[in-house]
């Protein structure tokens, strides 16, 4: 027996009502026609894989947060869908600050498309920010480390005759 469709404006019963729901609520979202989802088993779960091969980023999700990031098909609001999961899935539904949580973590993946045209500078403010995560996580990484390749057989054929008498014949 499924709860009835709660409005877009009340609560859910299991967290408070989230204070950026108003201005999240009215936005028509959908998720970018590039990307590409994956279903994949890991450690005997099911789990859903956003691959974005462009920008060689990779997201997983549970199937039930899989199933309602298929609900946005760029033609309802996120209120809709958020109420259409409320009457399908009753207390089961994500709240509104899962819901909000879920469009974040979207959004700063670039895994969202909208009515509004995007802002350049934003993009371009996160793709600078993104190319510096990387980078500063490749020179904390040891593996990071990297030497220009030459070709040793010069060098070791002078000093061999000097050095052979350590390694033996």
């Amino acid at each position: 027996m499924s709860a009835p469709p709660r409005s877009s404006g009340q609560p859910h019963s299991a967290a408070p009502f989230a204070d950026a729901w108003p201005r999240i609520s009215a936005i028509i979202v959908r998720p970018r026609a590039h990307l590409e989802f994956h279903r994949h088993r890991y450690r005997g779960q099911l789990w859903y894989v956003l691959g974005d091969p462009s920008g060689d980023r990779y997201h997983r999700f549970t199937p039930r947060t899989y199933q309602f990031v298929q609900r946005f098909d760029g033609k309802r609001t996120v209120a809709e869908v958020w109420d259409e999961a409320c009457a399908e899935l009753g207390d089961e539904a994500p709240t509104q600050s899962d819901v909000i949580a879920l469009l974040s973590q979207l959004h700063v993946a670039d895994a969202l498309a909208g009515q509004q045209s995007p802002d350049v500078q934003e993009v371009f403010q996160r793709y600078e920010t993104q190319r510096k995560r990387k980078f500063v996580g490749k020179l904390m990484s040891p593996m990071f480390l990297q030497f220009p390749l030459l070709d040793p057989e010069q060098f070791l054929r002078r000093t061999l005759p000097r050095v052979e008498w350590v390694f033996g014949k």
